[in-house]
């Protein structure tokens, strides 16, 4: 049988925004929620690249609004 995997849910944002604000390194931050580093490097790379319109810096809130928005983009999610 293959690996489950899930995905971060709000929750799980709000702990990584939470830790990395108290200083914890991406390792610390896995164990503490459950999930491998590399997802946790993955969420803080992808939701921390300014825009035109936000400055930039990790918000749990608008990584998951951004995530529910990619979710309802891919075909994938659909099936």
């Amino acid at each position: 049988m293959g690996r489950r995997y899930s995905q971060l849910g709000l929750n799980e944002r709000i702990e990584i925004y939470r830790l990395r604000l108290r200083g914890d390194t991406l390792e610390q931050i896995a164990t503490c929620i459950g999930f491998h580093k590399s997802t946790i490097s993955h969420e803080l790379r992808r939701n921390n690249k300014p825009t035109k319109v936000w400055p930039g810096a990790y918000d749990s809130a608008r990584a998951d609004a951004l995530s529910e928005r990619h979710k309802r983009r891919d075909c994938r999610a659909m099936a």
